[in-house]
């Protein structure tokens, strides 16, 4: 009479969570469960890795989990969206009390583009991609568009806006009062 020692091995069921879609120069966590040791496609044995792809594009990732007979796989892929490029109106100067419509437009990107332009408080409309500014005081104001296409990818620009002083002209005369054909001096 002899006795067989039989080792049931638990089912190893590979799957691999983490979220499949992001936007170019983002990262994402991959988690491994199912059955360790853990064997990943870019040569990690860790049951989570960290990617951070620089290109757009579709990367995929292979895990296998468990050893001998008793392995499964899984595989993902993820999807890097590309960044829109947002491009704001050329730098402006105007003078105190006047206006100047800023200007945003874009390319690349995913579907719908919206915009949102801060400081939004001199801005007549800084969810839109043309709002009017109108700063009231002179010096220098720096307006910032950010675009978000419909992927939730986001990319900005700036845009300057000088408001001048306004001129002055002071001078002083050699006459009050002047006839036709008579020449005045103006000194400053």
């Amino acid at each position: 009479t002899g006795y067989v020692s039989i080792t049931v091995l638990s089912v190893v069921n590979a799957s691999i969570s983490g979220n499949i879609s992001i936007c170019q120069g983002q990262s994402t966590t991959l988690t491994a469960t199912g059955g360790a040791p853990y064997s990943w496609s870019i040569g990690s044995s860790a049951p989570s890795i960290t990617i951070s792809p620089t290109a757009a594009g579709t990367y995929s990732f292979v895990l296998t989990a468990g050893t001998g007979s008793c392995r499964d796989t899984a595989s993902i892929s993820i999807t890097v969206n590309p960044l829109p490029v947002v491009s704001a109106s050329n730098d402006v100067t105007i003078c105190p009390g006047y206006a100047t419509t800023l200007n945003a437009t874009s390319t690349g990107g995913t579907g719908t583009m919206n915009y949102s332009w801060s400081p939004s408080a001199t801005l007549t409309n800084p969810n839109s991609s043309n709002p009017i500014a109108q700063p009231a005081v002179s010096g220098t104001y720096t307006y910032i568009v950010v675009g978000t296409d419909s992927k939730n990818c986001k990319n900005r620009d700036t845009v300057l806006v000088q408001v001048s002083i306004e001129p002055q002209a002071l001078f002083n005369s050699t006459s009050a009062l002047s006839c036709e054909g008579t020449y005045v001096q103006f000194t400053d």
